[in-house]
């Protein structure tokens, strides 16, 4: 797992007015090997604390409040204290389910968010003077690089029978492609923005409504 996120009650021993009583500790993994890949692989513990205190200021999505963030370098570990917004809800992919909102409606205020928001950091020079921020291919391309070939061998053992001939050819050199089409679309002469690298729907929550704003929680 790349971490551990815990909901904290806080009791304070005098007034402290409108200081929260709940917030969320995000924290890096126990285990030293999944520090490593989270952070000396993919480099996510030192960006997202980086990311709470350099550029969510600047964010227009709405954003849980930061309260603390801190890396440790030597450990890679980091601690996060975020607002909780635990009583938002959960955008569903499936019509019905009474756990969630209704998705149809919400998914054309979803998508002009998200677009709303690539533009506001369209070849915003920020980004490029920034040196904690990868390209998408500079993040994914080593990576992908180092463990494809052990993936596919995984692949092979399981699924091998549900293959056809053209399927075991081309497979093993799928992941050098994926890495050389990484490489063309993220070339420094290209247009660029800042992306949230995992958006999905199980990673946005709502308020009452719409009008709230909508938050992407995992960065």
């Amino acid at each position: 797992h790349g971490g551990i996120v815990v909901h904290l009650s806080v009791t304070y021993d005098r007034d402290c007015g409108t200081s929260p009583t709940a917030i969320v500790a995000k924290l890096s993994a126990r285990e030293a090997e999944g520090r490593h890949v989270f952070e000396k692989d993919l480099g996510m513990y030192s960006r997202e604390v980086n990311f709470y205190r350099e550029l969510a200021p600047r964010i227009s999505l709405r954003m849980p409040k930061c309260y603390y963030a801190a890396f440790d370098p030597r450990e890679s570990r980091m601690v996060l204290l975020l607002e909780d917004l635990s009583d938002w809800r959960q955008l569903e992919l499936f019509e019905g389910n009474d756990q969630g909102i209704c998705s149809r409606s919400l998914k054309p205020f979803f998508i002009d968010t998200v677009a709303r928001f690539h533009a506001s950091w369209w070849c915003d020079r920020a980004l490029s003077s920034t040196t904690w921020i990868p390209s998408f291919a500079d993040l994914w391309g080593p990576f992908i690089s180092k463990v494809y070939p052990s993936c596919w061998q995984h692949c092979i053992e399981r699924y091998v029978h549900l293959m056809d001939s053209e399927i075991l050819k081309e497979g093993p050199n799928l992941g050098n492609r994926l890495v050389a089409y990484l490489d063309e679309r993220c070339e420094p002469s290209r247009n660029y923005t800042l992306l949230h690298g995992d958006l999905k729907f199980n990673n946005i929550v709502f308020g009452a409504g719409p009008e709230e704003g909508i938050e992407a929680l995992r960065h």
